[in-house]
């Protein structure tokens, strides 16, 4: 028995339709699927290089303030601060913890008896949209860079009485021990 052409190219036009749907559908799945890896890597990277600048910033920002402060004080003189850092920035972000327990019991005809546990959790960043089209996680707490210790050659560094004062303005300022606390007189 012979099919008639009409049906067969009919049949060719409907397989050949479908096949352009199922590779459209799965290029575009796998065009998506690339863009949110790009994404992902991009808004990392960014976020490596804002921590790393906000830390900068910080650690300028509060030698800046700090050699300000220090020149003020009577008899210091000309100040300049090194402050090193222990840790840097930390940035908690929120995040969507959904939380599945569903416990299963069962009993064999023996009058034994088995339990289960099946437990289902995820951990995903909640993201925001912006009003220029990006996305950004939501933030919840931003904990400042750990102060390791802190260097200040000052133009009255030699005369213990400055020296003693710097001291105890950076123990307070900074929440530091002693022992962290570097006092030296400044090269003419």
């Amino acid at each position: 028995m012979e099919l008639p052409k009409d049906f067969l190219k009919k049949n060719n036009l409907i397989i050949i339709f479908f096949v352009g749907v199922i590779l459209l559908i799965v290029s575009n799945t796998y065009s998506k699927v690339k863009e949110n890896e790009q994404l992902s890597n991009n808004s990392s990277n960014q976020g490596s290089l804002i921590n790393q600048k906000s830390v900068e910033t910080y650690e300028d920002k509060l030698e800046k303030k700090l050699e300000e402060s220090f020149s003020n004080i009577e008899g210091v003189g000309k100040v300049d601060v090194v402050i090193t850092l222990d840790s840097s920035k930390e940035i908690i972000v929120n995040k969507d913890t959904p939380y599945e327990e569903a416990e299963i019991i069962e009993e064999d005809s023996n009058g034994g008896n088995r339990n289960s546990k099946n437990i289902k959790s995820e951990n995903e960043t909640v993201l925001i949209n912006n009003n220029n089209g990006t996305t950004s996680p939501i933030i919840l707490k931003e904990n400042t860079p750990v102060i390791q210790g802190i260097l200040i050659s000052a133009q009255g560094g030699d005369d213990p009485n400055v020296r003693a004062t710097l001291i105890n303005a950076s123990e307070i300022l900074l929440d530091l021990p002693t022992h962290k606390i570097q006092v030296c007189k400044m090269k003419k």
